[in-house]
């Protein structure tokens, strides 16, 4: 069975960029594109997954990571949200479980794109 080819339409200044990407490569603009195009794909994926496991987590979990993300400490965040730095452990060790991390710096590694600005108040 014969593939068909997938076209795709871009604006002048969209080719103009694809084009200097493929000259610095030393590559073919059409390969840029669909490396660009893949890895958007994939990235759009990860995220989406990503928001599915964000779902999964409690809101005092929700919390929690997003104050572990603007980089605030165990102690800090216990006493922001009052409780205990024993209680906020717990809270980071649920949330490294359901996203998969070793580390509670891999927390902030994963979600490093995300913004918790409105959980900084």
């Amino acid at each position: 069975m014969k593939r068909l080819k997938r076209r795709y339409h871009v604006d002048l200044e969209m080719a103009a960029y694809l084009q200097d990407l493929a000259m610095e490569r030393n590559s073919d603009p059409e390969e840029v594109a669909k490396d660009i195009f893949a890895k958007g794909i994939d990235s759009h994926f990860q995220n989406e997954h990503l928001h599915q496991i964000w779902e999964q987590l409690t809101p005092r979990e929700q919390e929690v990571t997003a104050l572990v993300c603007l980089g605030y400490s165990n102690n800090e965040i216990g006493e922001k949200l009052i409780i205990s730095p024993n209680t906020v452990k717990s809270h980071v060790s649920h949330s490294m479980i359901k996203l998969g991390v070793g580390k509670r710096v891999d927390i902030q590694y994963t979600l490093v794109d995300w913004d918790f600005s409105e959980w900084d108040q």
